[in-house]
């Protein structure tokens, strides 16, 4: 059985889409079950999705609901969902996916036989496409000298205030199977071998959005676990328009994600160089974008409180698995 882990954050009819998705390429070799962790509790449209609608259609899928105390973030949702999943079935395969994403036809079995010929990965990305079936997120690099972190096609470097944006590059590189050169994979499509952990892998709970994934991909690998992107298993990821509902505290979350993964990952002159250029920008656009400006210092604030003060919630409950 293959587990998926999504969560919910009033997004109802993505799931359900998700859903029709996974459910289709369910068969009696291949069963599945969705996790779906709710960080949303006054969300009522999850309600008619775990209602089976007759046996003989659900009968290789099941969806199992978890009902977070709060709005609790990305990585510690996850959490929720990566724990309930190793406690049923420690040597699983856990595949973490976006509600807002969905799987083409045949991702599963080709998932499974990719897996089934590299036992020895732990942590699997998959590529990412957009809805015209444009690629853009074939596994990520970091330098640790300067900071930066980027995705094969394009940089992700919040400090030019890009939300994200994505610089397309070569789109004709030749695709296998598995590709290992990479530092870290995306959390909208993730798969992880529970069988190669001595404990339940966990999301660092310092990070409530943004950054989560390239954090537990860094530290995994750093504590000798192997990874690898299949680029040649995809999912469709159709960003909704939660994720742009409110983009000061988006940048505010990213800003202050990226530093705290600086200040566990790369070296110390890196961090005060991206900090003070951050910082420095942010004044200089406190006349022309001052939404923006203030959403950086924000940003900045809050991780110097963490730093100071740390995250009192965070509880450091994760085990070096090595």
């Amino acid at each position: 059985m293959i587990y998926f882990i999504t969560v919910n954050y009033y997004s109802g009819e993505l799931i359900a889409r998700l859903i029709d998705s996974i459910r289709s390429q369910c068969s009696t070799q291949l069963a599945c079950q969705l996790v779906i962790v709710n960080n949303s509790i006054a969300d009522h449209s999850l309600t008619n999705l775990i209602k089976a609608p007759s046996q003989d259609i659900w009968e290789y899928f099941s969806v199992k609901l978890i009902n977070s105390p709060d709005n609790i973030g990305f990585g510690r949702a996850c959490n929720l969902g990566l724990e309930w999943v190793y406690a049923q079935a420690p040597q699983a395969i856990a595949w973490l996916i976006n509600p807002d994403a969905y799987l083409p036809a045949g991702a599963i079995a080709k998932l499974w036989q990719l897996q089934q010929s590299h036992r020895n990965l732990s942590i699997i990305g998959t590529s990412v496409y957009d809805p015209k079936q444009r690629q853009y997120f074939v596994g990520g690099t970091f330098s640790p000298d300067t900071g930066l972190i980027q995705e094969e096609f394009g940089a992700i470097d919040v400090t030019d205030a890009r939300e994200s944006e994505l610089i397309q590059a070569n789109h004709n590189q030749a695709a296998e199977a598995v590709n290992n050169q990479i530092d870290w994979v995306s959390g909208c499509s993730l798969v992880i071998n529970l069988a190669q952990f001595n404990h339940c892998p966990m999301f660092d709970p310092d990070y409530f959005l943004y950054y989560e994934d390239f954090d537990f991909c860094r530290r995994y690998v750093c504590q000798g676990h192997s990874m690898a992107i299949a680029t040649q298993i995809h999912v469709i990821h159709q960003t909704s328009a939660l994720t742009s509902a409110n983009p000061g505290f988006k940048l505010k979350q990213e800003i202050y994600s990226y530093l705290l993964s600086l200040s566990k990952h790369a070296q110390k002159i890196a961090l005060i160089y991206r900090l003070l250029r951050i910082f420095g920008v942010a004044l200089l656009q406190i006349v022309v974008k001052p939404k923006v400006s203030i959403a950086k210092l924000q940003g900045v604030l809050l991780y110097a409180r963490y730093s100071f003060l740390g995250n009192p919630s965070s509880a450091s409950s994760i085990k070096n698995d090595r």
